[in-house]
């Protein structure tokens, strides 16, 4: 089986570039971007000069992001990281800089041709030199059995195309400008209108060679979602009053992520800190019979759904080394092996 969603993944061409996310169509777009501007070690993904996606420095030579982003990659690849992709933006915050990437670790247990529908969204990727210039952002600890995302407000981050909830994004922009937003966390994608895009799978474990069976709930629980509130005013037109799942109230800066911002980070705040809680990984708009438009564009009513860092911590930790906080209650679960493929280096940042 292959989800309809697999094709709305959140990887774009880098053929054009613009702004990121679709937003309010009542609110300005500067918002969203002085919103993104604070987020600094958020960077673009491109992959073989083709495919562009977004990632979070989370350790001074690690980077986050999703694993369809480089899905394909090799020990010849061509993979660069860059935390402020235009450098023309005149917005007087210093560059952090241009990054190649001389590792990655692609999660052993995604698979290419299924996508997220497959679970196991999420990729490391080792730089060639250390981010000095900002301090590396923490991750969300927590038992992923309790469920703790849900209900709290995240903020979606990236780079992706842009567009307005009334329109869906536009495919020829995305990649330049860093944008971020807020959203509820209103559902795991085990969610009974969504679970049906997800697809049970028998995998190898590569330490061990057995056989391990994950079911359609494990997989779909693997990932959150928000849905695209529009203002309830008349100006959404067909959108006004339509919700999905959670509140109906927009929040001043609601957004939907959009292509390009595969990889991203979901921040939630802790303590005043912004810690990594989710990775952008697709676009779902429920069929028309389920109260949806029907179309994966991001558009008011549209879901996003972002991997939950709390089921991959302890496997993030073993490849990167870098902990988190023990979480209470039960253990982690999803416990995996690591897999870290690894490559020449490709000479120096320029």
């Amino acid at each position: 089986m292959k989800s309809r969603f697999a094709v709305a993944v959140l990887a774009a061409s880098i053929s054009s570039m613009s702004f990121a996310g679709t937003l309010r169509h009542d609110v300005l777009e500067d918002d969203y971007v002085n919103y993104g501007d604070g987020m600094r070690l958020v960077g673009g993904v491109n992959f073989s000069l083709t495919s562009f996606g977004s990632g979070t420095v989370i350790g001074e030579q690690w980077v986050l992001t999703a694993a369809h982003v480089i899905a394909g990659a090799d020990q010849n690849s061509y993979i660069t990281f860059e935390t402020d992709p235009d450098p023309n933006d005149h917005d007087d915050i210093p560059l952090s800089g241009l990054f190649r990437v001389d590792a990655f670790a692609i999660h052993p247990f995604y698979d290419d041709v299924l996508g997220p529908a497959g679970g196991f969204d999420l990729a490391l990727l080792h730089l060639d030199a250390p981010v000095t210039q900002y301090t590396p952002y923490g991750r969300f600890a927590a038992n992923p059995a309790s469920n703790a995302e849900l209900g709290r407000t995240g903020t979606p981050v990236g780079f992706g195309a842009t567009g307005t909830g009334l329109t869906g994004y536009d495919a020829q922009t995305g990649g330049a400008f860093r944008l971020a937003g807020d959203n509820v966390i209103d559902a795991l994608a085990s969610d009974p209108r969504v679970i049906d895009q997800f697809v049970a799978r028998d995998v190898v474990d590569p330490n061990t060679n057995q056989p391990i069976h994950f079911t359609q709930q494990q997989i779909a629980s693997q990932f959150m979602l928000s849905d695209f509130d529009a203002p309830n005013d008349p100006s959404s037109g067909v959108y006004q009053g339509v919700n999905i799942m959670g509140s109906a109230t927009s929040l001043p800066l609601e957004i939907s992520v959009a292509p390009g911002d595969s990889g991203g980070p979901v921040f939630f705040t802790e303590n005043g800190n912004r810690v990594v809680a989710g990775i952008n990984s697709f676009i779902y708009g429920l069929p028309v019979a389920m109260g949806g438009d029907g179309t994966d564009n991001a558009s008011y009513s549209d879901l996003q759904g972002y991997l939950r860092v709390s089921a991959f911590n302890d496997w993030i930790t073993e490849v990167t080394g870098i902990a988190v906080p023990e979480p209470t209650g039960l253990l982690t679960l999803f416990v995996l092996p690591i897999l870290l493929k690894r490559r020449t280096r490709l000479g120096n940042p320029v």
